[in-house]
């Protein structure tokens, strides 16, 4: 999680954070424990949407990157708004 905090120029905790609930959600897989934790991209063979969905947004990504970050940002927006409003 600190080699990607690293790499992303962002806080451990952040990562880590996101990283413990692509685990939950099935999406990524650990091996080894502590500071030798790794991670990688091993969606639940149960599930065969989640990883359609994730193949479509790097599909996604790697041809509509401004139009897919722009959604992101309004999103993100959207959401600090209505948490100024309650």
């Amino acid at each position: 999680a600190d080699a990607l905090a690293e790499a992303l120029r962002t806080s451990a905790e952040l990562v880590a954070a996101a990283l413990a609930g692509l685990v939950a959600g099935g999406l990524v897989a650990t091996s080894g424990t502590g500071l030798r934790t790794e991670y990688r991209y091993a969606p639940d063979p149960e599930r065969p949407e989640d990883a359609a969905a994730v193949d479509a947004l790097a599909t996604a990504y790697a041809t509509q990157r401004l139009e897919l970050v722009k959604l992101m940002s309004a999103n993100a927006i959207e959401r600090v708004r209505a948490a100024a409003a309650r």
